[in-house]
């Protein structure tokens, strides 16, 4: 089963427009979908990041919107 991520578990309320997620390290994370948009800016590493079925590799500098 798909996990599915909520704007409330990240955000204080509904009027709040970001909330900041450090992953440092970023482990493995299971698939997921959720409810909000995320800006996700590699600071340093690699990685990859699948999205609908696709794999993009990830390095320092890159900038996600999904």
């Amino acid at each position: 089963m798909i996990e599915k991520l909520s704007f409330k578990d990240f955000f204080k309320s509904g009027q709040q427009q970001f909330a900041i997620e450090p992953r440092v390290p970023q482990s493995d994370f299971p698939e997921h979908t959720h409810d909000f948009s995320e800006l996700v800016i590699v600071t340093e590493g690699r990685g990859r990041h699948i999205l609908n079925g696709y794999p993009h590799d990830l390095y320092k500098g890159m900038v996600l919107y999904i």
